[in-house]
């Protein structure tokens, strides 16, 4: 009978468990505020870290691995790869004089575990004592891995 006692309530436990409802979270309607107000931090930090030619940890932002592309401006009109992206952005940033930039019309749409990052960048800087400066259309993707928010693709696209 104590058999048959803690079965019932085995069964029971099982029942109830598998007639709770879970909350579904609608990824389309879902702002995901806290990721969003995260991501846009990031951006910040992503410049800033260029802009000091911190370039161990401007690298610590991108995820490194064969899903990561980038198109750019400049240079190459191929995509891009990890290693072609970090060698390129070391290159250009060291050959950069007093880079400054400035982020508008920021806007990060989160999908779960995907955000995309589109704005308009305007920055200015010296190369070889040469004042240049430029206005691009960006997009940064960023995916969670490992509780930390990685680059998976970049494409900055310069106005005409």
């Amino acid at each position: 009978m104590k058999d048959l006692k803690h079965l019932f309530f085995l069964i029971l436990v099982v029942f109830l468990s598998a007639c709770k409802e879970e909350k579904q979270v609608d990824i389309i309607k879902e702002p995901f505020t806290d990721v969003q107000t995260k991501i846009t931090g990031m951006l910040t930090d992503i410049f800033n870290t260029a802009k000091a030619k911190d370039f161990k940890k401007l690298e610590s932002y991108h995820l490194n691995s064969p899903k990561f592309t980038k198109f750019d401006v400049g240079g190459t009109p191929n995509r891009q790869n990890y290693e072609e992206n970090t060698k390129g952005e070391e290159a250009v940033f060291n050959a950069l004089e007093g880079f400054d930039y400035k982020l508008y019309d920021v806007k990060v749409d989160v999908f779960d575990k995907v955000a995309i990052s589109t704005f308009t960048i305007s920055y200015s800087a010296k190369m070889q004592g040469t004042p240049m400066s430029d206005t691009a259309r960006s997009t940064l993707i960023f995916v969670e891995t490992g509780g930390q928010w990685k680059i998976t693709h970049e494409h900055f696209s310069g106005f005409k």
